[in-house]
């Protein structure tokens, strides 16, 4: 049973309910993953079923408008993945524990934006997040695997933003680590091959200069909410062909914000 998020309404949820069963029954065949000398096949088959059983939890989220239904949810994906990944070790499985360390990316990401808010609760996250965000970078770039690398460079960068703002880590050179991800994922693009990758890169280096303009005052605040502005116009330009696209969408809101923190000041 293949997963996608494709699937809406009362399909999916018959979808969701169908593979969670599905999968909770290949992880009661595949045995006791702890035992030494279970046969590697059943290892992979068991931990694989808990990393899609995540996928499906976390499917579930959209089903649920409660805040604390869905973060309880996205914890369960979480923890399915983690359990995931002790058993998926680089030695049995050389390209398994990428798979699930970008997976544990995406959760904690959407962890992290139901929480961004409370600081407390959001640094920890922000803080695994990136751990998992680079143990998959360093395995795309041996094993020169680029567009994976170029989404989890675009990763790295909103997390290295949001750590920023919570005020964790060395809060101060945050910003720097965020736009030299960006800078990673430019270099992976051709802006004429693929615009809308690279407008994506543009309206992540305005929500950099966003928050950046957040700490200034004056000309400085100015100039760089300008500065947001430009690469927000130029992704626009690139993106022009698909108006009704998420990431057209996306540089729209971007530039909505700026244009309001402008007329603020």
């Amino acid at each position: 049973m293949h997963l996608t998020d494709t699937a809406v309404g009362d399909d999916a949820k018959k979808y969701a309910s169908l593979s969670e069963k599905h999968l909770e029954e290949v992880l009661k065949e595949s045995g006791e993953l702890s035992d030494e000398n279970a046969p590697l096949s059943d290892v992979f088959n068991g931990a694989m079923a808990k990393n899609n059983l995540a996928n499906v939890v976390k499917l579930r989220t959209r089903f649920y408008k409660n805040r604390n239904r869905r973060m309880a949810l996205l914890r369960k994906s979480i923890n399915l993945r983690t359990s995931a990944l002790e058993v998926f070790t680089a030695k049995d499985f050389p390209k398994e524990p990428a798979m699930v360390n970008q997976n544990l990316v995406s959760d904690y990401g959407r962890l992290v934006e139901k929480t961004l808010e409370q600081p407390e609760t959001s640094r920890p996250n922000l803080s695994l997040a990136f751990q998992h965000g680079m143990a998959a970078h360093d395995y795309y770039i041996e094993n020169n695997m680029y567009w994976e690398l170029f989404n989890v460079c675009l990763d790295l960068a909103n997390f290295s933003m949001d750590t920023f703002r919570t005020g964790g880590r060395v809060t101060e050179d945050m910003l720097k680590v965020a736009n030299g991800f960006l800078e990673a994922a430019e270099a992976l693009v051709d802006v004429d091959k693929n615009p809308i990758y690279w407008a994506k890169i543009q309206v992540n280096r305005s929500a950099i200069l966003f928050v950046e303009a957040t700490t200034l005052n004056g000309d400085a605040r100015e100039n760089t909410c300008r500065e947001a502005l430009s690469c927000v116009d130029q992704a626009l330009a690139k993106l022009e062909n698909d108006i009704y696209g998420h990431a057209y969408q996306n540089a729209l809101l971007a530039k909505d914000n700026l244009l309001k923190m402008l007329e603020s000041d």
